[in-house]
């Protein structure tokens, strides 16, 4: 599967690693490789002792799991013994999160936020929200920035 974009973070802090990934489709190849980014980090001396976790943020989730706005994983070990402390994946549905009309959530609201395909959307999705207001005001500074127009065009090209 090829995605259309590509965005991952890795933050550091505390006794903790969070890898963070945007995915169109949250499918079998891509919770494979959640899990290998996942391993590597797990495997790095840097890491070593921390609890690893990965944050998936996916348009449509297309996994034999629960329709949830939200999905907990954990990994086990050949007995079947439950990794609860050290390795956690977490799957966000942007798309479940939309079907939701009457909630006051914040984390609904976010990814809410992040799956709109607009301005407009940001902005109504955003009002009233200190934060998000600040966000979507600097996203649209940077959107309409030369220096984004530029390489947007320079995409185009090539």
């Amino acid at each position: 599967m090829e995605r259309d974009s590509e965005k991952d973070i890795i933050v550091s802090f505390n006794n903790c690693v969070i890898y963070m990934d945007t995915h169109e489709v949250f499918d079998k190849e891509a919770l494979e490789r959640s899990l290998d980014k996942l391993f590597i980090l797990r495997l790095q001396s840097e890491n070593s002792g921390k609890i690893i976790k990965g944050l998936n943020f996916a348009k449509e989730v297309d996994l034999p799991i629960k329709k949830a706005v939200e999905t907990r994983c954990f990994l086990k070990t050949e007995d079947g013994e439950i990794i609860t402390d050290s390795l956690e994946l977490d799957i966000f549905s942007i798309s479940e999160a939309e079907k939701i009309t009457d909630s006051t959530d914040d984390k609904i609201k976010w990814l809410k936020f992040m799956g709109a395909d607009t301005s407009e959307k940001r902005e109504d999705i955003a009002d009233g929200d200190e934060l998000l207001m600040d966000l979507n005001k600097s996203m649209n500074e940077f959107i309409n920035s030369d220096e984004f127009k530029k390489k947007s065009e320079k995409i185009k090209d090539e």
